[in-house]
This record gives C-alpha cells, structure tokens and sequence, in this order.
C-alpha cells in the first residue's frame, strides 16, 4: 500500500487505543502500550499488522470454516469445499498449508492469518531451532516437517522439547 493511499484511508494514525470506530472505508493504525502495530476497520475489528522491534507481519483474511473459535497460534490450512475459508490442520505435511492465526475469531467469522512474519504457533513433539515446520496429525498443530517440500509453514525460531507447546516461528509460505 502506497504512503497516498494510506493518507486518503486513514483517519487516525497515533499511540494508545483509537477513539471508537472510523467511518466506512477508512481505518486507524495505532501503536499500543505492547508496541505492536494495530489497524482498525470501520466494523470494530483489531488487527495486528506489525510485531514490537520493528518487524511487519503479512496477513490475510480468511473466514473460520469450523464448527468453533479459532485461536491466535493455531495453524491452519485452506477448506477446498468452501471459497476464502480456513480449517484447522489435521494431516501431516499438508500441501494445503494457509498459515498461522494471529487474530481468531468465532466460527464463520473473519480470521487473521499469518502468511510471512514472526508469530506464536503451536507445536507438538520435539521441535529444535531452525526446524521447517508443517502441518501434523495433532488439530491446529505444527511439527518437524522431515524433508516435507510444499508444505512448509515455517522455521522454528525457539525449542520445544515434546508434548503440546507455543514456540515463536518465522513464518514463510513458499
């Protein structure tokens, strides 16, 4: 997005939570008290665009294609049955691979879903730093991709030493 759009778009830009909601078609960037960058759409909706130390996160929207809440660190893959939609990951080394939510929502709502950037996700087994990490048979989980190619979501940026956890990932959907 170009510095011009964004100044025809935006119709406040500062520190600390935005006065309640923009009008239509336009939105707020702010930076909160956690130092991360937030956008905020005419409808109400928070979204997280950028993590604290200067790094910018890629996300997309997608709608929440379960029958339930999907979470910040779950990571999901695209439902080929239903346009724009998201499900949770149950197959290992699933080529369909979307990304990790950063921003969950209730099911067939909008979620944030994190395509490059560094995020909190989870993993099952162990997991040392620089893993690729891919889709696992374990619901919303990720782990050792072991020489998966194209179903890589991301690499391990800290350990897990086993069992269920949440390890920040840097996330890179080639």
């Amino acid at each position: 997005m170009s510095v011009r759009l964004i100044r025809d778009k935006v119709q406040y830009l500062g520190i600390g939570t935005p006065p309640d909601d923009p009008v239509a078609g336009q939105f707020f960037l702010y930076f909160k008290a956690d130092g991360i960058l937030y956008r905020k759409n005419s409808a109400g909706a928070e979204i997280q665009i950028g993590a604290g130390g200067g790094g910018v996160n890629v996300t997309i929207t997608l709608n929440n294609g379960e029958a339930g809440a999907m979470v910040a660190g779950d990571v999901v893959v695209i439902d080929t049955g239903v346009d724009s939609s998201c499900l949770f990951s149950t197959t290992n080394k699933d080529t369909k691979v979307a990304g990790v939510i950063s921003v969950g929502g209730a099911s067939g709502q909008p979620v944030q879903v994190c395509t490059s950037g560094i995020i909190d996700a989870k993993v099952t087994g162990v997991v040392s730093r620089g893993d690729s990490l891919s889709t696992s048979t374990t619901s919303t989980r990720a782990n050792s991709a072991g020489g998966a190619v194209n179903a890589v979501v991301g690499k391990a940026l800290e350990a897990s030493g086993g069992g269920l956890a949440t390890i920040k990932v840097l996330v890179n959907l080639a």
